[in-house]
């Protein structure tokens, strides 16, 4: 199944993606649920650029992955650690199970994509579309300009894949990083009532649900 163009994208560069995903083969979700998987890389002061990273998934889909995940994790990750990027070089077992578990993710049956975001000015949101942005989902947290943004760009982009990889009535589940754009309960909300608005905007869903 190709690529379904989502409805009312009013953001130049994310339009122009989507008429560029419209010729790329495109997983197909028949499953249920779609998992959405999200992290972050703002405030690495040394690169030039704002990252968001994405994974789409097929929860149904995902046994095979779950298998390969799980006989890593018991063959090399014993003790229950997690798999930590800042704690790899000097984690001996953590580097051992790097490869099997990139291997595993072979498996997952859905879309991985990294968006790269220059820090010049050129490129950033313009102060009043980011002002509209915070009236218009009724933003009530106390937002510093520059967190607001990168929370602006996360739930546009993350909406914009969900709008182009689900089906109408699927159940979304989106897993997120917390950081500084959420960094209390409070963004935290205000991060959910756009992440959940503009999806249902651009495609119908049945529930939406964040962890």
């Amino acid at each position: 199944m190709s690529w379904k163009q989502p409805q009312r994208v009013h953001i130049p560069w994310l339009a122009t993606l989507s008429r560029l995903l419209g010729g790329v083969a495109m997983p197909v979700v028949r499953g249920r649920c779609l998992w959405v998987a999200t992290d972050y890389s703002f405030d690495n002061a040394a690169s030039d650029f704002e990252v968001i990273g994405l994974l789409l998934a097929d929860a149904e889909n995902a046994g095979i992955w779950n298998e390969a995940r799980r006989e890593v994790r018991e063959r090399l990750l014993r003790d229950g650690r997690s798999m930590s990027w800042k704690k790899l070089n000097s984690d001996s077992q953590r580097q051992a199970a790097f490869f099997p578990f990139l291997q595993a993710a072979d498996h997952i049956h859905g879309l991985s994509v990294t968006l790269a975001f220059h820090r010049h000015p050129e490129f950033q949101i313009p102060r009043d579309s980011v002002e509209r942005f915070q009236d218009g989902f009724h933003l009530s947290a106390d937002w510093k300009p520059r967190n607001l943004q990168q929370m602006f760009r996360i739930a546009s982009c993350t909406a914009f894949f969900i709008a182009g990889l689900s089906n109408p009535d699927q159940d979304i589940h989106w897993v997120s990083d917390q950081d500084s754009a959420f960094a209390n309960e409070a963004k935290e909300k205000g991060r959910n009532r756009p992440s959940a608005t503009v999806p249902r905007r651009r495609r119908p869903h049945r529930r939406r649900g964040h962890g």
